[in-house]
């Protein structure tokens, strides 16, 4: 749950809302992430992870390109200062929650050895 300019949301980049924002960005997620925070982003970079995180947590498309459109049509300055929140919504899609114990279930045993690897 994030506070922003346009409320407090929930906010999620699952795989599908990730493939949507690849194909508007023409990149993938992490070199957006680093497009993003090495300050060369575009205008739809900050925009479509907004929007595309409000859908991912829960918000139907269509009120989640409205609540956008309201925060960032004619307020240009809000794309600077909602940059480390589309910052902080891609990085948790890629890298995980800063508090997610990543590894551990919910008891804090480890499941290292429940993972198998393999390639597909």
């Amino acid at each position: 749950m994030y506070v922003w300019e346009g409320g407090e949301h929930p906010f999620r980049l699952g795989i599908g809302e990730l493939r949507a924002l690849q194909s508007a960005t023409g990149v993938g997620p992490l070199f957006l992430l680093g497009r993003i925070t090495g300050s060369q982003w575009f205008v739809d970079d900050i925009v479509d992870t907004v929007r595309l995180g409000l859908v991912g947590g829960g918000m139907t498309p269509e009120a989640a390109k409205k609540l956008t459109d309201k925060v960032f049509t004619d307020n240009t300055p809000a794309l600077y200062r909602n940059m480390l929140l589309a910052t902080r919504v891609l990085r948790d899609a890629v890298m995980g929650e800063p508090d997610d114990p990543t590894g551990e279930d919910e008891s804090g045993e480890s499941q290292a050895g429940s993972v198998t690897n393999s390639v597909v």
